[in-house]
Formats: structure tokens, C-alpha cells, sequence
């Protein structure tokens, strides 16, 4: 597996823009560390070798890394009544509503679901995570746009148990 600039970039991009001081990355013998604010190079990558790995350089500390636009509507952590069901994003990542561009979202507000019904997907360098609603109830809110930046942790969507409402 190779990273391309554009996915260095993004990852620098997610690194700065949520706070994260390290990260470190291993998908089979791809190896990525990055430290925010070491001096040095900003990533590495290299061969898994039984003796000593060998890290080469993917991107120079100097590479730009694009601001974040605007601060997310719905931190991570917010509350939700009593009673009612978070469901939140298990990663950092880009918030899609709907499987494609055009198509309708997975789930609207007032619409009934079971816990194994899509409610988003959570993009990750290309690699998209169906987020499920893991509870069976009715969607009361929901809290991420489309195609926004969400953190881990964030609400997504809300969620009405089913016999909360008697309860």
C-alpha cells in the first residue's frame, strides 16, 4: 500500500485541524508516525523487515496543510435528552448522509429503524465505514450534515428508543 501527496496532506490536514499531537499508522507493511510539531520530517514509511525496518521519507515538514473552514456545529460529547439514544461517529472522518451524491439520505427524521439499519457512512482516506444505528426506535434528530467533517465520538444522530416514548 502506497500514500499518494494528496493523502498525506489529508492526514496532516486531520492531525491539525482536531488537535491529535501523534499518530501513528500500520496497514500491513505500511508504516506511517506523525508527530505534531517535531522538528524533522513530518511522516514515514517503510518495508516491515524482521532485522531493523528502514524508514523513508514520504513528506517534508514543510508541506502545507489546509486550515479547517469553520468550527463543527455539534461538538463532540453533546448531550442528548433523557431517554433518547446517541449515535456517534466511531472515527474522525467525513460524514456522508446518503451512499451517493444525489441519492436520498439513509435515514431521515421520523423514520423508524432497526439496529442494523445504515445511518451514514464515516469516510477515511478513501475507505468508506457504514455507521449503523445500533438501537431500534425512531430518528428524532439529526445532528451531522452531509459531507461534513465530524470527530470521534460526535453525534450524529438521535435517536428515540423504541418504548421510550410509553416509558
Amino acid at each position: 500500500m502506497q500514500l499518494s501527496q494528496a493523502d498525506v496532506i489529508e492526514i496532516l490536514r486531520i492531525v491539525d485541524s482536531f488537535g491529535i499531537g501523534e499518530l501513528r499508522l500500520e496497514v500491513g507493511e505500511l508504516r506511517l508516525h506523525v508527530v505534531k510539531g517535531a522538528p524533522g520530517v513530518a511522516a514515514t514509511a517503510g518495508a516491515a523487515q524482521a532485522s531493523s525496518p528502514q524508514l523513508v521519507p514520504l513528506a517534508a515538514p514543510s508541506m502545507p496543510v489546509p486550515a479547517r473552514s469553520e468550527p463543527e456545529p455539534h461538538p463532540r460529547g453533546a448531550a442528548v435528552d433523557a431517554g433518547l439514544v446517541a449515535v456517534n461517529a466511531p472515527m474522525v472522518g467525513t460524514f456522508y448522509r446518503a451512499p451517493a451524491p444525489g441519492a436520498a439520505p439513509f435515514v431521515e427524521v421520523g423514520q423508524r429503524v432497526r439496529p442494523d439499519t445504515p445511518i451514514g457512512i464515516v469516510e477515511v482516506m478513501k475507505l468508506m465505514n457504514t455507521v449503523n444505528a445500533g438501537v431500534a426506535g425512531t430518528v428524532r434528530e439529526v445532528r451531522a450534515a452531509d459531507a461534513q467533517m465530524v470527530e470521534y465520538g460526535q453525534v450524529l444522530v438521535v435517536i428515540e428508543p423504541e418504548g421510550a416514548a410509553n416509558a
